[in-house]
């Protein structure tokens, strides 16, 4: 399983970005990042245009 696939599913059980961070053996930045980045692209996909984030 990739680890975007990995990291979505864990925060989707409620882990921290700490815990996800452990499990996955990435920062908590990139944990951070990666959900940011998520966000805005799903963001992008429902409204089309960005975040106010």
């Amino acid at each position: 399983m990739s680890q975007i696939k990995q990291l979505l599913q864990l925060h989707q059980q409620g882990k921290s970005k700490k815990e996800i961070a452990r499990i996955l053996g990435i920062s908590r930045n990139t944990v951070k990042s990666y959900l940011r980045k998520i966000e805005e692209y799903l963001w992008m996909r429902l409204f089309g245009g960005k975040s106010d984030k």
